[in-house]
Order: C-alpha cells, then sequence, then structure tokens
C-alpha cells in the first residue's frame, strides 16, 4: 500500500496546479473517511477513487482509481470496487479512468474505465481481493509527468469538448 499512496502523491504533485480548488478534491480516502463522507451527506456511497478532482475551467469533476500492478501485470481489486464498479453495479461514484504503476514506480499506465468494464464484468471471485489483468489497450508512460499531462489532455479535453458542443 505505500507504492500506491506515493505514486497518487507524486501523480496529484503534477496534477496540483490545474486543479479548480474551489471544487471538492479528495486523495486517498481510508474506508472510514468514505463512510463518514456518506453519513454526513457528501458521498452517495463508500466506494471513492483515489482521486477525486475537478480540473480547472472543467464542470465535471474528474475521479481516477490508482493501483499498483505486479510483474504479471496484475492488480488487486476489493470485492466492494469489483461489484459496485461493474456494470450495472451501482456506484455514483466510478472512475472515470484508473493509474497505474509497476512496483519499482518505473512504469506508468493509464486506461480508461469503459475500457476496462469487460475484465471487471468477467471476473467470478467471490474472494475479499481479487486479481486482474489490465486490459491490453493501457497507454504506458515512462514517467508521471507524462501520465499526469495525459490525464488533463484526456478528462478535461472530453469535458471541454462536450460545454462546447452544446
Amino acid at each position: 500500500m505505500k507504492q500506491e499512496h506515493r505514486f497518487v502523491a507524486e501523480l496529484f504533485g503534477y496534477l496540483k496546479p490545474f486543479v479548480a480548488t474551489d471544487h471538492p478534491v479528495f486523495i486517498s480516502l481510508d474506508g472510514e473517511a468514505a463512510k463518514k463522507g456518506v453519513r454526513s451527506g457528501l458521498f452517495d456511497d463508500a466506494d471513492v477513487p483515489d482521486l477525486w478532482f475537478t480540473i480547472v475551467g472543467c464542470a465535471n469533476p474528474t475521479l481516477i482509481e490508482a493501483k499498483i500492478i505486479g510483474g504479471n501485470r496484475r492488480m488487486q481489486l476489493g470485492r466492494t470496487q469489483l461489484h459496485r464498479w461493474r456494470t450495472g453495479g451501482g456506484s455514483a461514484h466510478a472512475p472515470h479512468g484508473w493509474v497505474a504503476a509497476n512496483e519499482e514506480l518505473n512504469q506508468f499506465l493509464y486506461w480508461s474505465h469503459d475500457n476496462f468494464l469487460p475484465k471487471m464484468d468477467a471476473s467470478q471471485s467471490t474472494t475479499r481481493y481479487s486479481s486482474i489483468g489490465i486490459p491490453n489497450d493501457a497507454i504506458v508512460f515512462p514517467s508521471i509527468p507524462e501520465l499526469a499531462l495525459h490525464v488533463l489532455k484526456c478528462h478535461c479535453g472530453i469535458d471541454r469538448h462536450s460545454q462546447n458542443a452544446g
């Protein structure tokens, strides 16, 4: 877990200058903090992705889940994440995208939640954690700054395009 927190902190460091601080920002909430957020009406459910922020100039928040992947290019998903974030899972806060890093923190990946749904839907695991492989179309980056730039381009670009289309 330490590597995941370090990865999220480093990634957010590059995203921070572009985050609208007048909107909610949540980073790596633990389970108790998320449950408290539900009780106080802040969240609709306690399955909250690791990064929740709004990019400056965008209308909607970006929700990103972060994972550390092993040498087998697989990652661990908690049972509630898997069941709530899959197709028809009913989560109010499913991620828009996923970021991952290898254990050495020298290779970084991004994929959309929509592209990951088939793998999540196919998982039949009933254990506390499920090992799931990353999507074949995951985009690989050699550095965190390049990953951060992709997140900004991907998520704000979609949001701005939809705003200008209407």
